[in-house]
C-alpha cells in the first residue's frame, strides 16, 4: 500500500508534467464565498420574486429532490421549446400554463440572481450556523485560494516555461476567480478574448492555437476554457459576444443577454459562439495522444 509520502511524491511528478489539462467543476471556489450547486439554488429560490419563486417550485416539484438549478434551468428551456412549437405557443406548467415569453424570461431571471449569487457570494447555513449572503456593498467573494492555486503551478514548476506548452484550464464554474488569479499572478493567458476589461470574443484572431490547448503561439503561458459561460459574458448580437465588466451600464443591461449555460434552445446554443470553439478545444484535449 502506498503511503502518503508515495502519494505525494506522485502528485509532485504529475504536476512538473509539461502537457497538462486541469478539469474545474462545482466545488472549487467554495471556500472563497461562491456556493456549490446545492447552495446556490437554495440562494437563488430565495433571490426570485414571488410569481417567479412559484413557477420555479412548480418546475423544481417535477424533478428529482436532489435537482440543481441548471438542471431546472434546462427544464424551462425545454418548455420554452414546447411554446415555440406549440399553435398558441403556450406550455402547460404543473397546473398552470405559461406563453414562451413568460418561460424565457423567468429563464433570463434566474440567470440573473445566479449572476449576482457568484459575483457576491453566498455561504449555506451548516452546522446550525446561519448562512450567509454577501451584497454589491459587501462581497463575501475572495480570491486568495485561487491565487495560491496558480502559484503553485507556475511559480517554482514552470521552470523554461517559454518553450513548454500553456497549461489548458477547462472550467465548468461561472465565476471570474481563476482568471484573476492569472492575472495577479502575472501569468499571460488566452481566453479566447481581445481587449481589456471590456473584450470582444475574436478566437479566429489566433484560431489554430486557442482550438489547440496545447499550441504555443505569442507569450500565453495558459488557456483558459469556460464550458457554461461566465458572469460576465454577454451577448449585444447575434455575432457579438462581449467580456463586460462589472458595473458598466453597456453593453445594454439585460438579463436575457447573459451568457450562463445551459441556455433556451441548447442544442443551437452550442453550435454558436463563443460554445462552438469552447467545446471544439475541449474536444482536442480529449483526444490528445501527448
Amino acid at each position: 500500500m502506498a503511503t502518503r509520502v508515495d502519494c505525494l511524491k506522485q502528485v509532485d511528478q504529475l504536476l512538473d508534467q509539461p502537457h497538462q489539462i486541469w478539469l474545474l467543476g462545482a466545488g472549487v471556489s467554495r471556500d472563497s464565498g461562491i456556493p456549490t450547486m446545492q447552495g446556490l439554488t437554495k440562494r437563488v429560490r430565495q433571490m426570485l420574486p414571488g410569481g417567479m419563486r412559484e413557477d420555479f417550485e412548480r418546475i423544481a416539484s417535477d424533478l428529482s429532490e436532489t435537482a440543481n438549478v441548471e438542471e431546472i434551468l434546462s427544464q424551462i428551456g425545454d418548455f420554452a421549446e414546447l411554446a415555440s412549437r406549440s399553435k398558441t405557443h403556450m406550455a402547460r406548467v404543473g397546473t398552470v400554463t405559461r406563453s414562451r415569453e413568460d418561460l424565457v424570461r423567468i429563464h433570463a431571471s434566474i440567470r440573473e440572481e445566479i449572476r449576482k449569487v457568484v459575483q457576491w457570494g453566498y455561504i449555506d447555513s451548516q452546522d446550525g450556523i446561519e448562512g450567509k449572503a454577501g451584497t454589491q456593498a459587501e462581497p463575501l467573494v475572495t480570491v486568495d485560494r485561487h491565487v495560491s492555486f496558480v502559484n503553485a503551478l507556475y511559480q517554482r514548476r514552470r521552470e523554461g516555461v517559454d518553450s513548454r506548452p500553456p497549461i489548458a484550464f477547462f472550467t465548468t464554474n461561472y465565476d471570474t476567480l481563476l482568471e484573476d488569479a492569472l492575472a495577479l499572478c502575472r501569468v499571460p493567458y488566452s481566453d479566447g478574448f481581445c481587449g481589456g476589461a471590456m473584450g470582444f470574443w475574436a478566437p479566429d484572431r489566433t484560431e489554430a492555437a486557442y482550438r489547440d490547448p496545447f499550441a504555443r503561439q505569442g507569450d500565453w503561458h495558459a488557456k483558459l476554457y469556460k464550458l457554461h459561460g461566465s458572469i460576465d459574458w454577454f451577448r449585444c448580437a447575434r455575432d457579438i459576444v462581449v467580456r463586460r465588466r462589472a458595473g458598466t451600464t453597456y453593453p445594454k443591461e439585460d438579463a436575457s443577454h447573459l451568457i450562463i449555460y445551459p441556455q433556451t434552445e441548447k442544442y443551437r446554443a452550442v453550435q454558436e459562439e463563443p460554445f462552438a470553439t469552447v467545446f471544439s478545444a475541449f474536444r482536442a484535449a480529449l483526444e490528445s495522444k501527448t
